[in-house]
């Protein structure tokens, strides 16, 4: 970084801070920002003034950190914990997903999300476990369940979560032409999966057809998941 430019990597995590905050206390942690780093300052002031939905400023944000200083190495091949890192399936704002094999004590395909690199402020820290937090409170068979957490050597949090291989709802009501009684049948089974989370006190604010997977058994038989709560709200822990 040069003198004058934006700190690329302060600038992904403060994101997420400035996110959590309501608009007067956003306001005054951007103008304690601008005394200290005045360019990163006037990009996240840009960010927020260039549109007000979240989801497009987090993947800006994304995307001008990682062709940068952000791009990590890449873990296919290494091993987190017990899991071995077979390849990249997904990307969001705030972490990497990956499909890894657990061979021992016995084997399991499971998807691995962890925290991109450089993301070790309090408050990305504990967004992350937030969403641990919120993926450990339920247990519905169309939510992809949670089976472990921790942090990588490297010092990244991960979670382990239910690997799930289907597709998006509406690719698959499309492309398989299922009838009305079969669609009719899984979407009431996702809108029991999201009461069962709002049971827990848990919203998660981003069920588009991409985070609703449907998969089929050798029957025909379709079974959906509800997948990817990294931006979930935790609005009462239940148990």
């Amino acid at each position: 970084m040069t003198p004058g430019e934006p700190d690329l990597v302060r600038a992904y995590a403060l994101f997420g801070e400035l996110c959590d905050l309501s608009e007067d206390e956003r306001a005054t942690r951007l103008d304690a920002i601008r005394d200290t780093d005045p360019a990163t300052h006037q990009l996240l002031i840009d960010l927020f003034n260039d549109t007000d939905d979240e989801h497009e400023l987090a993947d800006r944000v994304r995307d001008i950190a990682l062709t940068g200083v952000m791009a990590a190495k890449d873990r296919v091949g290494t091993a987190i914990g017990p899991y071995r890192i077979e390849a990249l399936i997904g990307e969001g704002s705030f972490g990497r997903v990956y499909r890894a094999i657990r061979d021992y004590p016995y084997e399991q395909t499971v998807a691995i999300k962890v925290l991109h690199s450089g993301l070790d402020s309090v408050s990305m820290l504990k967004r992350f476990e937030q969403e641990r937090q919120a993926l450990a409170l339920m247990s519905h068979p169309a939510i992809a369940r949670i089976y472990d957490a921790g942090t990588s050597e490297d010092g990244r949090p991960f979670v382990a979560m239910e690997y799930v291989k289907g597709l998006p709802i509406t690719k698959w009501a499309r492309d398989l032409s299922v009838p009305l009684d079969s669609r009719v049948r899984v979407l009431a089974e996702v809108c029991d999966a999201v009461q069962h989370a709002h049971q827990k006190g848990v919203i998660h604010r981003d069920l588009t057809p991409n985070n609703i997977l449907v998969s089929q058994d050798g029957t025909g038989h379709a079974f959906p998941k509800i997948i990817d709560f990294g931006i979930a709200k935790a609005v009462e822990k239940k148990l």
